[in-house]
């Protein structure tokens, strides 16, 4: 889960586009923007991201899903 704590930062903090963040960290553009998209649904940036750990981003992110009645 380090990955998508890297991506968060590269991508909101530093800036950097999809393909830039894909790039340097050997994962495809379309990785990075379903992490964003994941936190950005989560309500997570990337002060929020920081102060949780590796296991508690990703529940955050990957939340269960509900039970059809």
């Amino acid at each position: 889960m380090r990955q998508i704590r890297e991506t968060l930062r590269l991508h909101l903090q530093a800036g950097l586009s999809y393909n830039e963040v894909g790039r340097a960290l050997k994962i495809s553009k379309s990785v990075v923007g379903k992490y964003v998209s994941l936190a950005r649904v989560a309500g997570v940036d990337i002060a929020v991201a920081d102060g949780l750990s590796d296991e508690a981003l990703e529940a955050r992110l990957y939340r269960p899903a509900l039970a059809r009645s």
